[in-house]
Parts: structure tokens; C-alpha cells; sequence
């Protein structure tokens, strides 16, 4: 289905109207067909984006269902309650889709944008997800706690980088970082280790081509026991998995 006839079939029911082709022409003209709708499917969410957060992607998708959930929920020690950290939430998906899978689990979701916390307050009600928690900080500003389990995708793509679409329409405050893309990578990486339970991991998502600057950097902060570099499903460089 193309997505000018899903955009009919989900926002208008089938029936085309004005509202429609006004719809189409934005469609036309650039705008995400996500935002359009009004929300995005995550794994088993529905993702609410009417607070206009950064759309989940399918590469955030594979990497947590492939790498993260699919360990998680395989082994038998991980049924226990975990305390996970879902930082740099945006929309909550990754939070809420790994509180969804593992009901025991304790999450926190943090962001230090308001309208983003209201974003992610109401996904967890339309996917009634509830062993969570929600918390506004700037980094580990306001965390002061340790996790089993650290999810993150922070800002990371260069000015020179973006495409046209997320810059006139995606909140470029969940997207853009300077010193080509790794300042808020390279401040979260030094941080974080404080804020992991012993044997606890993290994984981060990043842009293609930053793998090799990134573990040159953790490598002179020595501060983690192993660092793995994990595909997307496109083949590319896509997820850091750290663990202590």
C-alpha cells in the first residue's frame, strides 16, 4: 500500500474529502506521512505523536527488538525485576516497548524537553503501559540512580547531515549535535558508567561512519570492559553495546 492510500484508508476511513487532499498535498510537499496520521507503529505500541517528537525509526525498531529484547526476554534471570533507563525518550518507544515485553521490569523514562514528558505520558496510557517511570533531565542531570540496563538515542547527526524533511518538520533539538555529531555522545558516554548496577549495559544508537571515532574515545576514557559495534538490518554501523 502506498502512502497516499494509507493515509486515506487510516485518517479518513476510505472516504476522500478536502481535509484529504489538503493532506495529500503536505504529503506531497514533504511533510512525514507519520505526522500526518498522527502515529507510528513501534514493535506492539501504537506511538501517539501529536506533541510532533522525533519519529521512531526502523532502524531503532530492529536494534531493540534484535539486539536488546530478544536476549531479554530469552533468559531466565532476566525475569526478575530489572531497573532499565530509557534516556533521551522523544516519543517513548523504546522505553515503553521494552516495559511492555517485560511487565516485571521497573523503567524509567527521561527527557528534558516538557512537552516531550507529555508525549511520553500519553503513550504509556493509549499502550497501557504502567511499571514505569517518568522523569524531566538534561543528560543524568536529574538521575540519580543505577540501571541493569541503559537504552539511549541521543542527538547525533551533523548539520551538513540532515535531510530536508526531518529539518523542516522533526524537532531538530532531538536530532542535530555539534562536533560532528558527538558532543552529547561523548558527555553521555562519560557519565553513564556512574549510573550502571555492576555487569549492567548499555546500548546506544549513532550515526554510520561515527564507529570509529566513538571507540577511539572509549578507548582513552577506560572506562567500560567491553565495547561491541552491532549492524542495523540495512548492514550498516547503527548500535554501541557497552557493558561494565
Amino acid at each position: 500500500m502506498n502512502a497516499s492510500d494509507f493515509l486515506l484508508r487510516e485518517k479518513y476511513g476510505g472516504r476522500s474529502s478536502l481535509a484529504f487532499f489538503m493532506d495529500l498535498l503536505r504529503l506531497k510537499l514533504g511533510e512525514p506521512l507519520a505526522y500526518l496520521i498522527g502515529w507510528q507503529p513501534f514493535l506492539d505500541l501504537k506511538i501517539d505523536l501529536r506533541f510532533k517528537p522525533l519519529i521512531p525509526r526502523p532502524e531503532t525498531e530492529f536494534w531493540l527488538s534484535e539486539y536488546v529484547l530478544a536476549k531479554y526476554k530469552s533468559q531466565a534471570k532476566y525475569k526478575t525485576q530489572l531497573k532499565v533507563l530509557d534516556i533521551f525518550s522523544g516519543s517513548g518507544c523504546l522505553g515503553l516497548a521494552f516495559a511492555k515485553a517485560l511487565p516485571s521490569s521497573s523503567v524509567t523514562l527521561s527527557d528534558k524537553s516538557k512537552k516531550t514528558l507529555k508525549q511520553i505520558n500519553l503513550n504509556a496510557k493509549i499502550n497501557n503501559v504502567q511499571n514505569i517511570k517518568i522523569v524531566r533531565s538534561d543528560i543524568f542531570e536529574n538521575l540519580n540512580e543505577k540501571y541493569d540496563l541503559i537504552l539511549a538515542n541521543p542527538p547525533y547527526v551533523p548539520f551538513g547531515h540532515i535531510s530536508s524533511s526531518v529539518l523542516l518538520y522533526e524537532p531538530l533539538e532531538a536530532v542535530l549535535a555539534t562536533d560532528k555529531g558527538l558532543k552529547i555522545i561523548k558527555k553521555f558516554l562519560k557519565e553513564a558508567k556512574k549510573h550502571l548496577k555492576d555487569g549492567g549495559e548499555i546500548f546506544m544508537e549513532f550515526e554510520e561512519g561515527q564507529a570509529s571515532e566513538i571507540l577511539v574515545f572509549l578507548d582513552k576514557l577506560n572506562l567500560y570492559s567491553s565495547m561491541q559495534i552491532l549492524k542495523d538490518q540495512y548492514g550498516k554501523d547503527r548500535v554501541l553495546h557497552l557493558s561494565l
